[in-house]
């Protein structure tokens, strides 16, 4: 049987296949095309988020599975089932594996691929990680949000896509140890006409929704913890800040995708190339810490804070010495013996040493 065969192939690979178009292709002409295309919108929306935070990409991926969305995420699956004129229990079989599937499926690793593709090159890791917190949180929520479904409906294989011991019960009706809540739809419906108006009814009245409920359940602190586990970071560098430390801190415009293309010669060199067009795009800058409070960061002439996500660095470049210009000037006029009497006499009432010694060594350097 087509899907049993089907099945069975992904359960005995050890390995996740290569983006399977001709499986998918026949099945449901035009998905990959479909799937392409949502994700190029969804990277889009993505881009408009200025500074992510990880409640924004739960938010983000928001509407992959509401059917009234146009980020829907079974559109297209359920478009070209729709135009069946019915469904034996055969073809609504195949329809589930095409959402559940850990491998093939829409939620799965094949579905997903252009996105995370996508995420990858735009969003990369920081020297040493694995993935850009991003692309982890991403992976996290629609994994959670699968797994969860194939764990309450008894999809076949499970999580892990396991060989079945019992091929043969997946499309026998009586056996309900694989999807028993399908099972009972179909042996209620009867003709294949009336299973296919109950598995759509299903996908997009209980499937559907179900899937949005795993995903608004999905908490910051599980985040945080796949990302502790996986040992990414979603700070600047992981570099602890002190007062007087001069940092690069992410403004309103900030994009992090452009940041994470900058390399690491590139972010040594803050007054040229493609650091100084983030500067002067607004979409970072550079201040000295004047204080620090738990997570609220201050600097130095200015009233606005930031907290440690926000830092992306610690920096020498960029830091301005207050004096360059008295320097610049007094160098200038060391051989005008007229402006130098005059400095003199304003040097000799100095009263503070450290002063005295630093014109004394402006003055005295050739």
């Amino acid at each position: 049987m087509k899907y049993i065969k089907s099945f069975e192939s992904h359960k005995n690979s050890k390995k996740v296949a290569p983006i399977n178009e001709e499986f998918l292709g026949n099945i449901l002409p035009g998905v990959l095309n479909f799937f392409k295309n949502m994700w190029n919108k969804a990277m889009g929306e993505l881009d408009k988020i200025k500074n992510p935070k990880e409640q924004d990409i739960i938010d983000w991926i928001g509407g992959s599975f509401n059917p009234t969305s146009p980020k829907y995420i079974l559109k297209k699956i359920m478009d070209d089932f729709k135009k069946k004129p019915d469904a034996n229990d055969q073809a609504v079989m195949t329809l589930i594996d095409s959402i559940l599937n850990p491998t093939t499926g829409a939620l799965g690793t094949q579905g997903l691929a252009k996105l995370i593709k996508d995420l990858k090159e735009k969003y990369l890791p920081k020297k040493g990680e694995t993935d850009h917190w991003i692309v982890a949180d991403t992976q996290y929520i629609f994994t959670t949000v699968r797994n969860n479904a194939i764990n309450l409906y008894k999809f076949p294989g499970g999580i892990e896509g396991k060989k079945v011991d019992k091929p043969n019960d997946i499309n026998d009706l009586t056996k309900m140890n694989y999807l028993p809540d399908v099972k009972k739809l179909l042996i209620a419906a009867k003709t294949d006409q009336k299973k296919k108006i109950a598995i759509e009814t299903w996908v997009e009245k209980t499937l559907a929704p179900q899937l949005e409920t795993f995903r608004k359940a999905i908490t910051i602190e599980e985040l945080d913890k796949n990302l502790a586990d996986k040992k990414i970071t979603m700070s600047g560098g992981g570099e602890e800040h002190k007062v007087g430390d001069m940092v690069v801190y992410k403004r309103d415009k900030f994009i992090q995708g452009d940041w994470d293309r900058l390399t690491d010669d590139d972010k040594k060199k803050p007054e040229e190339g493609k650091f100084k067009d983030l500067v002067d795009k607004e979409e970072i800058g550079m201040m000295k810490i004047s204080k620090i409070e738990g997570d609220k960061i201050s600097f130095e002439g200015v009233n606005f804070t930031k907290t440690n996500a926000d830092i992306l660095m610690n920096t020498t470049a960029g830091e301005q010495d207050p004096n360059a210009d008295l320097k610049d000037k007094l160098t200038k006029i060391k051989g005008d013996k007229e402006k130098m009497d005059t400095i003199g006499k304003l040097v000799n009432n100095i009263d503070n040493p450290d002063k005295m010694k630093q014109v004394t060594e402006i003055l005295d350097k050739e």
